[in-house]
C-alpha cells in the first residue's frame, strides 16, 4: 500500500514542466494556544496568555501586512478576548479582514474529544461557532486541535461541520506510518489532510514546490523564549524573541517564500495541478505519540506528579456526568411534548454543557498535570452532573412521576427497568492476565441473555500499595478492528499496515476486535484507560498507573460475537444508555 501511494505521487507530478521553472515556495505556520494550559488557575494567569504571547504575534503581522498564518485557539478563548480584551480582539478583526491570518478553533474547551461520543464535540463545535459569530471573527476551514488529536472519526465531523482541511501532526504520521513522505496534500472522508510540521519538497505539474514550516506548536512558547503559563509572572513576552522570529521570516521571504495560510497554500497546489493522494490509513492519536504512548498519557499514564493524578476516576466521572445531561436533555425533550415548558430548563442545560466541556478538558489527566488541573476536570464534570440531576428532579416533579427510566437512544421515558440479569459463570471463557501489585483482585464472570447476548467480567481491585493495576486479553487477531472516535462504524485495518510497536487507542465506544467476530467492550463508566496494542503476538491490555493507593475500582468488559451486536452493546453502554432515576 505504500508503494501504491508513493507510486500516486509520482503519477500525480509527472506531467512535464519547464526544465527551468521558478520553484513554488511557501513558509506556513500555526500557533497552537491554550487558554487552559493551566486549568483552573484563574482569570490572571488566562490574561497573561493572550497579553504576553498572542497579542504580540498579532502585533507582528499587524507589521507585516503581506504575511499571513494560522491562529488555532479554542472557542472559549475568543470568549475571553471578546469580554476581556477589547483591543486584542479589534486586531483579531483587522487581521482577519485583511485576510491575513486564520483562525481555527474545533472546540469550545480544550478537550479530550477522541474520548468521548460524537455528541460532546458536536455540542463543542456548536458553541464554538456562535461564540466567534457573536466576536464577529470567521472560522476558518482549516482544523488542528488539543494535543494535536487527529482521527478518521474528526475528519467525517469536519466534514459534516463544514471544516474542508485537517491538519495531520508530523510525528503522528511518522509513528502510524514511517518513512512514508508527507507531500503536497491527502485527501480521507471527503476532506483534504496537510501533514502539519513537515517540510518537503516536490514536483507539480507546474514546476518545483518547496514547503517549510516556520513554527508548529504551543504558541505560548514563542514569544516568551520558551517559557510556559506554569511560570506565573516569569511568563512574559521577551521581545527579542519575537525580533529574531520576524527576522527568520524575513529572510525567507527575501528567499522567495511566501509567508502564507494553510487554506491559501492548499488552494495554490491545487491551482498548480496537484491532486490530493490518499491518505494511508490513520488511527486515533495526537501529536506526540513516541513520548505519550499516543493517547495513553492522558488515558491511564502517570506523569510527574501521580501523587494525585486520577485518570480513570476523572474520565470515567466525565462519562457519567455526560450521560446524566443526555438524560436530562431526554426527559426535557419528553416533558415539552407533554406541555411542560422547556424554556426554564434550556438555559441550566446549556450552562452544564458548558461545564462539562470544561471538565472533559485534556489537561486534567495530562501531560503531567498538578493539583488544580485534576480538581479542575473533576470540580467542572461534578458541577454538570449536579445540573443536570436537579433538571431531572424537577421534571420529575412537574411530570408527577416518582421514578422513570429514560432510553437516551429512542427517547422513551417508561416507569422503572430493572437492568439485564446477569447469571454468573462458574469457567472463564478467555484466560486473563491481571496484575495489581499490593492489591487484593477478584474477577467474576457472569452471562446476559436477551435481544443481545455477552458475557461481562468485572475486576475488582483493592486499596494497596501501588497506583499500577492493568488486565490484558487475549488478541488472536491480526488486524485492528474498532470504532474511531466519533464514528458509529467498525474499520478494520492489518496491524502491519502500521510500523509502530506499540500504541494505544481511547476507544471512545469502549469497542475492539480481540478474536475473529469476537469482540471487546469496556464499560466506560467503570473503566476509561486506553487500550494498548501491540503487533501481532502481544496481548491487549489496560492499564491505570494513576489509581490512589487508598482506593478500590472496578472495572467492567463484555464479550459479545458479531459487529452489529458489538456495536448495539457500545452504543448501549457508552453513548445512548437507559439510565433510571427517582425522584427525591
Amino acid at each position: 500500500m505504500k508503494d501504491w501511494i508513493a507510486g500516486l505521487f509520482l503519477l500525480v507530478m509527472v506531467p512535464a514542466v519547464p526544465l527551468h521553472a521558478a520553484p513554488h515556495r511557501f513558509a506556513l505556520a500555526l500557533y497552537h494556544f491554550n487558554l487552559q494550559y493551566v486549568a483552573g488557575a484563574g482569570e490572571r494567569n488566562e490574561d497573561r496568555v493572550i497579553t504576553e504571547s498572542f497579542e504580540p504575534l498579532l502585533d507582528l503581522f499587524l507589521a507585516h501586512p503581506g504575511w499571513g498564518a494560522d491562529f488555532e485557539l479554542q472557542g472559549y478563548m475568543i470568549e475571553v478576548i471578546r469580554d476581556r480584551h477589547p483591543g486584542v480582539l479589534e486586531k483579531l478583526v483587522r487581521l482577519t479582514e485583511n485576510g491575513q491570518i486564520d483562525l481555527v478553533s474545533f472546540h469550545y474547551s480544550d478537550q479530550l474529544f477522541l474520548a468521548f461520543p460524537r455528541k460532546d464535540i458536536e455540542v463543542s463545535i456548536g458553541m464554538t461557532k456562535e461564540v466567534f459569530e457573536e466576536a464577529g471573527l470567521p472560522l476558518s476551514g482549516v482544523v488542528f486541535t488539543q494535543e494535536g488529536q487527529f482521527g478518521e472519526g474528526m475528519l467525517a465531523v469536519m466534514r459534516d461541520q463544514g471544516y474542508s482541511i485537517g491538519i495531520l501532526p508530523k510525528n503522528l504520521f511518522r509513528h502510524l506510518h514511517p518513512g512514508q513522505p508527507a507531500g503536497p496534500l491527502f485527501t480521507y472522508r471527503g476532506v483534504d489532510v496537510l501533514i502539519g510540521g513537515q517540510g518537503f519538497e516536490a514536483q507539480t505539474p507546474s514546476g518545483p514546490l518547496e514547503v517549510v514550516w516556520t513554527y508548529m506548536g504551543d504558541g505560548e512558547l514563542l514569544a516568551t523564549n520558551g517559557a510556559d503559563p506554569y511560570l506565573g509572572p516569569l511568563f512574559r513576552e521577551r521581545p527579542e524573541a519575537v525580533a529574531e522570529y520576524e527576522q527568520e521570516l524575513s529572510d525567507l521571504e527575501a528567499a522567495g517564500y511566501e509567508i502564507s495560510t494553510i487554506s491559501h497554500y492548499v488552494d495554490a497546489v491545487r491551482d498548480l495541478g496537484v491532486l490530493p493522494a490518499p491518505l494511508p490509513p490513520p488511527l486515533d492519536g495526537t501529536w506526540q505519540p513516541e513520548d505519550t504512548n499516543n493517547v495513553f498519557r492522558w488515558m491511564g499514564g502517570r506523569g510527574v506528579f501521580v501523587w494525585w493524578e486520577a485518570d480513570n476516576e476523572i474520565r470515567t466521572g466525565n462519562m457519567l456526568a455526560r450521560h446524566t445531561l443526555l438524560a436530562a436533555e431526554t426527559l426535557l425533550a419528553y416533558a415539552a411534548e407533554a406541555g411542560i415548558d422547556p424554556a426554564p430548563f434550556a438555559g441550566r442545560l446549556e450552562n452544564a454543557w458548558r461545564d462539562q466541556l470544561f471538565g472533559e478538558v485534556s489537561d486534567a489527566t495530562g501531560w503531567n498535570p498538578i493539583r488544580i488541573e485534576v480538581e479542575y476536570g473533576r470540580s467542572h464534570s461534578e458541577a454538570a452532573k449536579r445540573t443536570a440531576q436537579g433538571v431531572i428532579d424537577d421534571l420529575l416533579a412537574a411530570l408527577d412521576l416518582s421514578a422513570a427510566s429514560i432510553d437516551t437512544a429512542t427517547g422513551a421515558v417508561t416507569p422503572p427497568q430493572d437492568p439485564p440479569s446477569c447469571l454468573p459463570r462458574a469457567e472463564s471463557p478467555i484466560p486473563l492476565q491481571v496484575t495489581a501489585p499490593g492489591r487484593r483482585t477478584k474477577v467474576s464472570w457472569c452471562r446476559v441473555s436477551g435481544d443481545l447476548t455477552y458475557d461481562v467480567v468485572t475486576i475488582a481491585f483493592g486499596a494497596g500499595v501501588k497506583r499500577t493495576v492493568s488486565v490484558a486479553f487475549p488478541f488472536t487477531v491480526d488486524t485492528i478492528s474498532y470504532t474511531p472516535a466519533l464514528l458509529d462504524e467498525i474499520v478494520s485495518y492489518p496491524r502491519s499496515a502500521f510500523g509502530f510497536e506499540e500504541t494505544s487507542l481511547p476507544l471512545a465506544n469502549g469497542l475492539i476486535e480481540i478474536a475473529p467476530d469476537r469482540f471487546l467492550v469496556k464499560d466506560t463508566r467503570r473503566v476509561h484507560v486506553a487500550a494498548i496494542v501491540g503487533q501481532p503476538g502481544a496481548d491487549l491490555r489496560f492499564r491505570d498507573e494513576t489509581l490512589s493507593p487508598r482506593k478500590s475500582a472496578v472495572w467492567r468488559f463484555a464479550l459479545i460475537e458479531g459487529r452489529e451486536n458489538a456495536l448495539a452493546l457500545a452504543k448501549r453502554w457508552n453513548e445512548t444508555p437507559i439510565l433510571t432515576f427517582t425522584r427525591p
